[in-house]
């Protein structure tokens, strides 16, 4: 199959099985081989396609809903798009670099067509997406140019809390952020932040957690250990939550 392949990927992703039946005949032979064998792979090319289709979609529409996104402000928005746009990126750069993607997707393509005289429905958006992203950096640099004031706002919030979460042991020995005694005269005193904490808890969360011990272990120790830890939850402005 070699003379073959070398055909195809030369060819990609233009279809020619007319006139070149000496370098596809080995192909006319294996065709079925090839379709059960390749199957796997290509239909997982076809899900990275769908996955794409689908970000994309995504982006445009929380470019169109105008969503702010700042991690000091809204963390799991903020966070789960970042996220989102570093998986995007992260798959388009393996898919660019598996050197046999082209043989792969070609060869089940010209294998479907001998046996069904036509190509996979999906083959040719597939086959346009595989030379698309032959470069994917500079690509998704085209991409994400509608999205980038959402990309900016999301990566410049970032500025002021990943230096500080960040630090080294070294660094956090040097400013005592650990220790409780660098300043005696203000251990009293109620920590602030301009962030919001990470982490609420509502109070149908605390209650839950109360009635599941009491029913689980029964009253006693157990209750009494739950409304202490409650106590010293930090209580917020809404009535309804507590704040680890």
């Amino acid at each position: 199959l070699e003379s073959a392949v070398k055909f195809i990927v030369r060819k990609f992703p233009a279809v020619e099985t007319r006139n070149n039946n000496q370098q596809l005949a080995q192909l006319q032979k294996e065709k079925s081989e090839i379709l059960k064998n390749l199957a796997l792979y290509y239909f997982t090319f076809v899900d990275v396609m769908e996955f794409k289709d689908h970000v994309c979609e995504l982006l445009n529409t929380i470019d169109a809903c105008q969503v702010f996104f700042d991690i000091t402000v809204n963390f799991d928005l903020t966070r789960n798009y970042l996220d989102l746009v570093v998986t995007y990126t992260t798959l388009m750069i393996i898919l660019s670099r598996i050197e046999e993607r082209k043989a792969i997707i070609g060869l089940y393509n010209y294998a479907h067509e001998m046996t069904h005289g036509a190509s996979d429905r999906e083959y040719p958006r597939l086959g346009q997406m595989i030379v698309d992203y032959e470069n994917p950096l500079k690509k998704m640099m085209e991409e994400f140019v509608p999205h980038g004031k959402s990309l900016s706002d999301a990566l410049v919030s970032l500025q002021m809390v990943y230096p500080r979460r960040n630090l080294s042991a070294d660094q956090w020995r040097n400013a005592q952020l650990l220790s409780l005694i660098s300043a005696p005269s203000t251990m009293l005193n109620p920590a602030q932040s301009d962030t919001v904490s990470s982490l609420i808890l509502t109070l149908w969360v605390l209650r839950y957690s109360v009635l599941h011990n009491v029913t689980e272990q029964g009253f006693g120790s157990n209750m009494v250990g739950q409304f202490g830890r409650s106590a010293r939850f930090g209580y917020q402005s809404n009535p309804s939550e507590f704040e680890i």
